[in-house]
This record gives structure tokens, sequence and C-alpha cells, in this order.
């Protein structure tokens, strides 16, 4: 037998007292204790430690840090809501990349379109003047926005003006592959492992990076002539940081971190780009979401990992084949970074629990022959969108 203590989440569904339960008890048998306690008990799910308890009590112990001779704390609340869709908006081409703020939702589209969603509307704004499939979204302020194109070419957007571009930004000669805005500074990284930076001014500049490699091999990617536009342009010298594809790009204490497809994660020294610290990850890095030094990585072998950057030695946990194709993006809930949300190549849209990755916390869609390529959350706001050209509106 064990003694435990139940510890209810919400205030009205509180239990007192110490209770002596078998070391074979799992969750039926405490929600059974709960029902004869509570009046009209909802379901709830238990937790031991940080881990959802999905079997037997005994079999949890030692991973929970409860010996049998202890007061085992057992945690349980309501189980997780599942994120309601607000809107399922058709898109012309497949949905690419997007981003939400409070202003609205933007989708990059294999059309080569940029489209703005004003917040609660399903009608979009059609931005005019890229040049290539958009692979790349990501708002600057409440009135400008930025995308980046298959060709490595980058425009900057004002909502007060969709017709054209206030400026072009040039540098990559290979897919733009993400979009970091840190105050002044666009941080944007490419196809073939180089990153570029460019001010968030509407001057035209040079901004060339530290020990800069200047590349002149051409790729599939490669636009010849693409600066010829009447346009503002700013130009960037690209600096060569990772062996292959960078995936993701995040800031944490003033510091710049870079994921790759080459399993590196890569902390550099700012404004001079040198390289501080790297770590490997398990597979390659296909997507990530970093808040405070704590990052989700998405891997090419459907993996998901963990990482906390907050003290000198890196922790690391994870979960195998949360997918079974790649991960194409992941998202931590900007309210609660003990939630997450990953989407892959084999359709599935899966919310997580960080603490406790054995198995999701609810399924948003499920794998499905249509890939979903990008996903991101604002606020209450979760947006993805993929191959059969919708792009998905959810509230949390």
């Amino acid at each position: 037998m064990l003694r435990v203590r139940l510890v209810a989440k919400r205030q009205e569904y509180v239990v007192e007292g110490l209770m002596m339960v078998p070391d074979t008890a799992g969750p039926k048998e405490l929600q059974e204790l709960l029902n004869h306690m509570l009046v009209d008990a909802p379901q709830f799910v238990f937790r031991l430690g940080t881990k959802v308890l999905r079997g037997q009590l005994d079999l949890q112990l030692a991973d929970s840090g409860c010996s049998k001779e202890d007061i085992c704390e057992i945690g349980y609340d309501l189980p997780e809501e599942e994120p309601r869709i607000e809107a399922s908006i058709a898109e012309p081409e497949w949905v690419r990349a997007v981003s939400a703020s409070d202003e609205g939702v933007l989708t990059g589209s294999y059309d080569q379109s940029v489209r703005f969603y004003a917040s609660g509307s399903t009608e979009p704004v059609a931005l005019k003047g890229s040049f290539d499939t958009v692979t790349a979204v990501s708002w600057i302020n409440e009135n400008r926005l930025v995308g980046g194109s298959a060709d490595g070419s980058l425009r900057v957007w004002s909502r007060s003006n969709p017709e054209s571009p206030e400026q072009v930004l040039l540098g990559h000669v290979a897919a733009v592959q993400c979009i970091l805005v840190d105050d002044s500074i666009i941080y944007t990284a490419d196809y073939e492992g180089f990153v570029c930076k460019f001010s968030t001014s509407t001057e035209a500049a040079v901004l060339p990076v530290a020990q800069s490699t200047q590349r002149t091999k051409k790729t599939r990617y490669s636009r010849p002539g693409v600066a010829r536009e009447a346009i503002p342009t700013q130009s960037c010298i690209p600096q060569k940081a990772h062996e292959s594809t960078i995936s993701g790009l995040a800031m944490h204490e003033g510091h710049l971190y870079t994921f790759g497809w080459d399993r590196q994660i890569k902390r550099w020294k700012l404004p001079e780009m040198v390289i501080m610290a790297t770590w490997t990850a398990p597979d390659a890095i296909s997507a990530v979401s970093m808040d405070g030094g704590l990052a989700v990585t998405g891997h090419s072998d459907g993996s998901l990992h963990v990482w906390d950057f907050t003290s000198s030695s890196v922790s690391l946990n994870g979960k195998d084949a949360a997918h079974t194709g790649w991960v194409s993006g992941v998202v931590l809930d900007p309210l609660d970074r003990n939630r997450v949300v990953s989407v892959g190549t084999d359709g599935a849209v899966l919310l997580w629990d960080r603490k406790d990755l054995a198995v999701p916390a609810a399924t948003i869609r499920e794998a499905c022959a249509s890939k979903v390529l990008c996903v991101d959350w604002h606020a209450d706001l979760l947006a993805y969108g993929g191959e059969d050209k919708t792009l998905a509106i959810y509230r949390t």
C-alpha cells in the first residue's frame, strides 16, 4: 500500500487528507476514489511528478523521485481542452509559411504570393511583388512585414501599400528558410547554411556580417537579375554558419541560436557573429521553437526533443517517432510553455505536454496523405497550412 495525497489543480475539486491506496492502483482506481468523494466528479488526468499517470503507480515511482516509504503527491486536473476551429480558408496553392500576430495571419504560398488575413477576417489582402515560391514570412511590427522566397531574395511590405514592396533585401542565393526579427535587425537563413542580417530601417543600406564567406556557386534557387527592380535595395554579405540547411533561428539573452539539418545547434556572439558554443542533436533538425532559453526541436526522423539552454549543462529529453514523417513545424504555446504543437509531413497536427511527451495531449488533426508544412501560435491563435491548400485557424 502507498500513502498518497491527492492534489487538485482547481479549488472546486480539492479533497483533504492522506489516503492509502494499493501500489498497483492506476488512473481508473484513482478516478473511482474521487467519484466517491466528490459530487458529480468529472474525468480527471492524474500526474505523478511531471508525468501523466498511465499505468500502475509502482511502475512510475522511480521516475517520479518518490519511494514506497514516502507520502506521494498525485496531482489531478481536467483533461487538456482541444483547440477549436475558427476558420478553414482555401488558398490557390500549397501554404508554405505562416506567421500570426495581433493584427492577423500572414501566409506564404507556392503561387509566389504573400497574403494577409486581418484578425477575424477570411478575406485575404494579396501583397504583390514576389518572384518565386514564398518560403518564409514574419511580422516586423504591426504595420510592416517581410517575406522570403525560393530565389533567395526577401521583400518588405507595408500593410498600407500592398501593391508594391517598400524594400528588397538581397544576399542569399539559395531559398530563404527562416526569418527572425529582433528589435532593429532582421536575421535570415537559407537552404545552403548561410546567415544574413538586415536593418529594419526603410532606408537602403549595406550590413555585412563579420568574417563573411561570399559564395560564387549557383544553385537551383539562384535568380540572376533579381536586383534590377526599381525599389530601394538593402544588401548583405552572407556568412556560412552550417554545412547544410538552417531550419531555425532564435534569440536568447542577446545571443543568436542557429539550428540546422547538419544536426548542429550553435550559439553566436553578437554583433561579431562568433561561435560561442555548439551542441549536436540526435538527428537532422527540421523545425524549432524557442522561448526564454527553452527550445523544442523537430527532426527528420519524426522525433521531438526539448532543450534547456538556461544552465551551463544543457539538458535534453525527447520523444521518438512523434510523427511518422519529417517534423515540418513546431511551436511553443506563447501563454504556457508546457504546451507545444507539432506538425509533420505525415499530415498530423499534435498538441503535447512538453514535460511528458509519451503520448499527445490532443490530436488536432489525424495523420493523412496531405503534408502540413508550417505552423505558428500567437496568444490564443493557432494557424497551420500545407499541401491541402488550406489555412486552418484555431483558438486555444
